[in-house]
């Protein structure tokens, strides 16, 4: 995604029309132990046409697959189908070539195009360096989207949102990102910045959303540099040689590209301490661009959502898998607060999605977790995703609706009102209703007479009834409670009087009987 700057639009006019070559070598990347795999994508300005190239090597520096000859390639980007998408500055066009470098897709007439980045539906988001603006181009050449009156456009990045992220290569103080949104509103920006050449959307569960801008010229560039998204500095690179791309693993690790005449043309992996821990050792032609190619691929689109709210306690994990080679893949999913296994999703094919359940989560928390996805030979690591559930929700309620308060019953029928005392005669069904008000699952219900456990059972459609039929007549207080899978409670209860004798009895004591009761 990156950019010489204007010093290229010199040097196009000086390049002899290139032609196009191709090198396959029947070999893959892989190591054993299902350590991680993968190659870099590594597009090179050249110093003439024989020497612009966009090639694929191991990390040892051996070649995977190459594209020669071409004119000032700038950015390459390989698809899910293996095809690349490659922007060549020097022909003004952006062109996507197969696996054997045929020509599929071409999009001319560019105004020094500097970033081509593959969309869904087959469109491409492309940066032009000249016009000052970046378009979004459907697969029949349309234009279906653009914004126009930038400063040097050098890269340009769609995010999920559906907003674009932008970098003006102006020199300091003039140089800047910004985040513009669907009718070209801007919404974010980073200003005072020196030739910035590279931005890139991150995210992390300590810092959420971030930017990475690589800054290019000598001065006050020459540095990478993660924002947050108030513009303060969360994580920076400093004193590189004319850096020109910066890409974040699921590690923490960063790859940069550094170029130029006497700089040391070279990628470098620097770790989160910013201490360099790899570097290439092969001849590079002025690399300026870096894509790392994982195998299996890195998973994508998880659910929950990148920092998702009010996810259920109970939720599914999901990752879209995918091998180049088209392997069976198991996916497993980690709790990434211990790493701890969740779960595992064995032989999924490739462009599925991979998914298990993680159960019994508290309310009201963080979690992060991430996938690995294993094809027999290699494993590919996730970035770390979080989110956090539903806060604690409402009681369930639970009502009495039999026998009701402030009745007669005979034979479990209410006969008249009693005011505000109850009193039972013969058998009584006890009937329980319970009023789900939240996503918390019911665990039981209690019934305690006289602070006795009568009854425990699972409710059934949210109803419950019990045969009751003491020996005795008194005075009976019931309880019911109903318990949720949160461990909340709820309760209802109701005193009456439970009388056994025959009804002629109960004519002359009931004046005494309402005086007992009211007292209780």
């Amino acid at each position: 995604m990156k950019k010489i700057i204007v010093i290229l639009c010199i040097i196009s006019l000086l390049l002899v029309p290139s032609t196009l070559s191709m090198k396959n070598i029947n070999n893959t990347i892989s190591s054993q132990n299902s350590e991680p795999c993968f190659t870099l994508l590594i597009s090179e300005f050249g110093v003439n046409g024989s020497t612009a190239n966009v090639t694929e090597y191991d990390k040892e520096g051996n070649i995977i697959w190459q594209l020669t000859n071409l004119s000032i390639p700038l950015d390459a980007e390989r698809l899910p189908n293996g095809n690349t998408v490659i922007t060549l500055h020097g022909k003004e066009q952006v062109i996507e070539y197969n696996q054997i470098g045929q020509k599929l897709w071409i999009k001319p007439g560019l105004g020094l195009p500097t970033d081509g980045e593959r969309l869904p539906g087959n469109h491409t988001l492309i940066a032009q360096f000249s016009n000052g603006r970046v378009i979004e181009v459907a697969e029949n050449y349309t234009v279906v989207w653009q914004i126009t009156g930038l400063h040097k456009p050098l890269d340009a990045e769609r995010l999920p949102n559906g907003n674009t992220l932008i970098a003006e290569g102006e020199i300091w103080p003039y140089g800047r990102v910004l985040e513009v949104d669907m009718e070209g509103n801007e919404v974010f920006n980073i200003s005072n910045l020196d030739g910035p050449t590279d931005v890139e959307r991150l995210y992390s569960c300590s810092n959420g959303y971030t930017t990475l801008v690589t800054e290019h010229p000598k001065g006050h560039g020459a540095r990478v540099t993660e924002y947050d998204m108030n513009g303060d500095i969360v994580w920076q690179k400093t004193g590189l040689a004319h850096p020109q791309d910066a890409e974040r693993v699921p590690n923490g690790n960063t790859f940069v590209v550094e170029t130029g005449k006497v700089g040391p043309n070279r990628i470098i992996e620097i770790n989160p301490e910013g201490e360099i821990i790899w570097k290439s050792e092969w001849d590079l032609q002025y690399p300026v661009d870096v894509e790392i190619l994982y195998n299996p691929s890195l998973p994508k689109n998880p659910s929950p959502d990148i920092g998702a709210l009010n996810v259920a306690i109970n939720p599914r994990l999901s990752v879209e898998v995918l091998d180049p080679d088209g392997d069976v893949l198991d996916v497993s999913f980690y709790n990434a607060f211990d790493d701890s296994l969740i779960g595992t999703d064995k032989n999924v094919p490739s462009g599925e999605t991979a998914s298990v359940r993680w159960n019994d989560l508290s309310f009201l928390t963080m979690y992060s977790w991430y996938a690995i996805v294993n094809d027999g030979e290699c494993e590919t690591k996730s970035d770390t995703w979080c989110f956090t559930t539903v806060d604690y929700p409402p009681l369930p309620i639970i009502e009495i609706t039999n026998p009701k308060e402030g009745f007669f019953y005979f034979q479990d029928k209410p006969l008249f009102s009693l005011g505000n005392n109850t009193i039972v005669y013969g058998p009584t069904t006890l009937k329980i209703k319970i009023l789900k008000t939240s996503i918390a699952q019911v665990d039981r219900v209690e019934i305690i007479i006289n602070d006795k456990l009568e009854k425990t059972f699972k409710p059934k459609d949210y109803k419950c009834e019990y045969k009751w039929s003491p020996m005795l007549c008194g005075l009976y207080k019931i309880k019911t409670t109903v318990y949720d899978n949160a461990g909340q409670n709820f309760s209802d209860s109701i005193v009456l009087f439970k009388w056994r004798f025959h009804p002629i009895f109960m004519l002359g004591a009931f004046l005494i009987l309402i005086g007992i009761v009211s007292q209780l």
